[in-house]
């Protein structure tokens, strides 16, 4: 047989099941229920972790869950200074030489920060300059 030294045209690595339709706009999620937060993404650790700051002016170490990582990762690219929503762990032992572990519930995109300065949670305290 012919060995196929060129290649194929990779038509499967873009599976359609996978693709994303880009002219549908995403819901805005707001911090509805309690223990939702804020937060400025300031490090990357690695591993699915990352070291934020709340708006109630906290450091925490953020878990990236499976949700954002991986193939779903295209649209929820995490940065540093990228704005997140992030939901306490009130059921988390605390151990005073650790921060505070928090997991991240929706990562906004640079468009969505004019609809972050509109929310009046946020204007009221003055946070987000802080944050951002």
């Amino acid at each position: 047989m012919v060995k196929n030294k060129k290649g194929g045209s990779k038509h499967k690595k873009g599976a359609r099941k996978h693709l994303n339709n880009n002219n549908v706009k995403r819901k805005f999620r707001k911090a509805v229920e309690e223990g939702e937060i804020y937060a400025r993404v300031l490090a990357i650790s690695g591993g699915g972790h990352a070291k934020i700051l709340c708006a109630d002016k906290k450091e925490r170490t953020l878990v990236i869950r499976g949700k954002f990582r991986g193939r779903n990762k295209r649209d929820n690219n995490i940065s540093v200074n990228t704005m997140v929503l992030v939901g306490l762990r009130t059921w988390e032992v605390l151990n005073d030489k650790k921060k505070p572990k928090v997991d991240l519930l929706e990562v906004y995109s640079t468009n969505d920060k004019n609809d972050l300065l509109k929310l009046k949670k946020l204007n009221k305290k003055n946070i987000l300059n802080y944050i951002c």
